[in-house]
């Protein structure tokens, strides 16, 4: 395997440990418990995209091939491929989802009701999230998400990741044929033939490196609207009485309505 990619990348693991632990749900209210769940996401949803570029250079594909010859290695480079360009496609609805979720509802009700939950995510879109970082005074965080979405990098990446929703799959070379126009003679008539748009693998794969490198800097900034000391937070005896109250006075809230 070549192992320049990767080494050529910024490490994430940090994302990691805004995983929520039982010290974050004792001291945080549940938006930031919320926001901190989506960062991990985004986390394991980078590490699976690398997994599939870095699995586009190994030497030896094994069983995963019939034959180890130009058209079935193109095949499964061709199948990583499309698997990281979805998998970075999901990480921008994720990061979405960070900031919808960290400026929502800091009441009980998101973690003691799941489908709550579950529900406000659904409801995260670009208007969406326009409208509840406007109300909340964060226009400026709105318009650094609406920026990246505008970058021509990332432009490319959703339209690329948008084509292979929509149509199924790309033309790779050596994988069948994608002529443009019916090959015999028609007495004059030319017949155009639905075909597929060319993937270059080599080149795609290049791109999807600096794509990776741009996406780490912009939800690096994201990150910053989590608290400071969220990270470093330990367990302590007064967060617990503290959220004891807090979930007592949801309770008591709740069986007022």
């Amino acid at each position: 395997m070549n192992l320049n990619m990767s080494e050529e990348l910024e490490r994430i693991e940090s994302w990691l440990e805004y995983s929520p632990s039982v010290p974050h749900y004792a001291k945080f209210l549940p938006n930031t418990i919320g926001a901190g769940v989506k960062i991990a996401d985004v986390y394991h949803t980078i590490c699976y995209a690398r997994a599939s570029l870095l699995y586009m250079d190994l030497d030896d594909y094994g069983q995963t091939i019939a034959k180890s010859d130009y058209i079935h290695k193109q095949y499964i480079k061709s199948k990583f491929f499309f698997d990281a360009l979805a998998y970075y496609n999901y990480a921008i609805d994720l990061s979405w989802q960070v900031l919808f979720l960290y400026y929502g509802d800091e009441d009980y009700g998101m973690l003691q009701d799941q489908y709550r939950y579950e529900k406000d995510i659904k409801t995260c879109r670009m208007s969406t999230l326009e409208k509840r970082l406007k109300s909340k005074g964060k226009s400026t965080l709105f318009e650094f998400v609406q920026a990246f979405l505008e970058l021509p990098l990332t432009d490319s990446v959703r339209d690329e990741y948008n084509y292979l929703k929509h149509r199924g799959t790309y033309h790779v070379d050596g994988l069948g044929e994608n002529d443009e126009y019916f090959p015999l003679e028609l007495d004059g008539s030319t017949l155009r033939m639905i075909n597929r748009r060319e993937v270059d693998l080599s080149h795609w794969k290049e791109k999807l490196v600096e794509y990776d490198k741009s996406f780490v800097k912009y939800f690096s900034e994201i990150l910053k609207v989590m608290p400071e000391d969220y990270v470093s937070s330990k367990l302590e005896l007064l967060e617990i009485v503290s959220l004891s109250r807090r979930l007592k006075e949801w309770e008591k809230s709740k069986g007022s309505k």
